[in-house]
């Protein structure tokens, strides 16, 4: 007796839709940073500059603490790029394209920084390949230690900010501050316990 044959269905796939964080995180920050930054420099329209000596608006605030990583790693080339713009003059001769150039320059850090956070989502949801090439620099425990002292300094002077702040809203920068120095720590944190247990291993399978 044969037995009835089930229909194939031809040209029907099934397709899981992953989020992918190091695309999504730029593209929801850098729009919402440059909100922030334009609804602060609408609040200070009008101010002449140096008759202000208090905190920047608070969306302004809330735009440095999201990306304080950014800021930090574009300082070094930002210095020369007010150098070579001649944004170290006065003031009033700072013209549109020196503060564009600025920007642009700025978004780039931005982008970058909240790429490699994805970046590092994805990883740990197995979306990206793990490499296991290990540079000397990067198993260096010498390494780890240092940068985790530096972000815990980091986190430690986030909260001398806050209690120093004589400011009603300029607690928010040393928040983001301490917030991203607790998030850095935490991450050394792991790292070297799992170097220190690789390193155990490979010990006593030599041994």
């Amino acid at each position: 007796m044969d037995r009835p044959r089930c229909p194939r269905v031809r040209g029907v796939t099934t397709a899981t839709f992953r989020i992918h964080f190091r695309y999504l995180l730029p593209l929801v920050f850098l729009p919402l940073s440059a909100t922030l930054f334009l609804i602060g420099h609408q609040q200070q329209r009008g101010i002449e500059v140096g008759s202000w000596d208090g905190p920047p608006p608070r969306p302004t605030e809330i735009a440095v603490a999201l990306n304080i990583p950014a800021g930090i790693a574009a300082i070094p080339g930002g210095l020369l790029l007010e150098l070579a713009t001649g944004g170290f003059g006065p003031a009033r001769r700072r013209t549109w394209w020196q503060d564009g150039v600025g920007h642009f320059y700025l978004a780039l850090f931005v982008v970058g920084q909240w790429f490699v956070i994805g970046r590092w989502v994805d990883l740990r949801r197995g979306l990206l390949p793990s490499s296991n090439a290990a540079s000397a620099l990067k198993a260096s425990k010498i390494v780890h230690v240092t940068a985790l002292v530096g972000s815990l300094f980091f986190a430690g002077f986030g909260v001398w900010h806050i209690s120093q702040s004589g400011w009603m809203s300029s607690w928010i920068s040393g928040a983001g501050i301490t917030a991203w120095g607790s998030i850095a720590a935490i991450a050394f944190i792991f790292r070297l316990r799992r170097l220190i247990s690789s390193s155990g291993q490979g010990a006593s399978q030599r041994d």
